[in-house]
């Protein structure tokens, strides 16, 4: 019970970032900047942050700490959650996955696949994709993530997830676009964290950090990329 107490203790102790964030890693432009220290808490988040935008590391990440800079009006301009608008997330899986994933039938699938890919208008990934599949189910993250996923606002980034081939010897891998609400879950927005040295060379995947499951209400499917593995 004493390790309980201490374990929730440290839940409910303030965050103390300062009154800066990151003040000599934040532009001039900003408010943050300036000469201040950086406390323990703010260089743990930078670095499980940087961590996490190199490699998808989860280890340890801070999201208790996160989640209070989000409803403190002194860190609130940096670590903000997105609200509004849709949330993509492109994977590559194994076609006999798609089922146990989304929930659709394989019958369902399969045919809309068919039916709204090689349409000769269509160039590069478009040509291979469906139109947008309505469904509804629950993304958990692995727990070896932390139940952290990568997420973006930007369909064109989440295609080229998706587009790309993860492991060239398989016959069945296959693209797969997820689509969430913004305002169902906690999207961190990374776009004012962009903006400090050393996380401004991710910018350009405009990513979201989600914090837990994220119901998702609909998925866009890619076929394999070699022709013979076509479905």
């Amino acid at each position: 019970m004493k390790l309980l107490r201490e374990y929730i203790g440290e839940l409910l102790k303030e965050v103390d970032l300062g009154d800066k964030v990151w003040a000599k890693d934040a532009p001039s432009s900003s408010r943050h900047a300036g000469e201040e220290e950086n406390t323990s808490i703010e260089d743990d988040m930078q670095l499980k942050l940087m961590f996490w935008l190199e490699r998808g590391d989860a280890t340890s990440f801070p999201s208790d700490a996160i989640q209070q800079a989000t409803q403190d009006a002194r860190y609130n301009d940096i670590f903000q959650y997105s609200t509004e608008g849709l949330m993509y997330r492109g994977m590559r899986i194994d076609h006999w996955n798609v089922s146990e994933l989304t929930g659709l039938s394989e019958s369902d699938w399969r045919s809309t696949i068919s039916a709204d890919t090689f349409s000769r208008k269509r160039k590069g990934v478009n040509k291979l994709m469906t139109g947008l599949i309505p469904t509804s189910f629950v993304y958990n993250p692995p727990t070896r993530s932390g139940l952290l996923s990568s997420w973006t606002p930007n369909r064109v980034e989440a295609e080229k997830f998706a587009s790309r081939v993860r492991d060239p010897k398989s016959n069945a891998e296959m693209g797969i676009i997820l689509v969430a609400q913004a305002s169902s879950g906690k999207f961190l927005n990374l776009e004012p964290i962009y903006k400090y040295k050393g996380m401004d060379e991710y910018k350009h995947e405009k990513e979201r950090i989600s914090i837990g499951p994220v119901p998702v209400e609909g998925v866009y499917l890619i076929q394999p990329s070699k022709p013979r593995n076509w479905i």
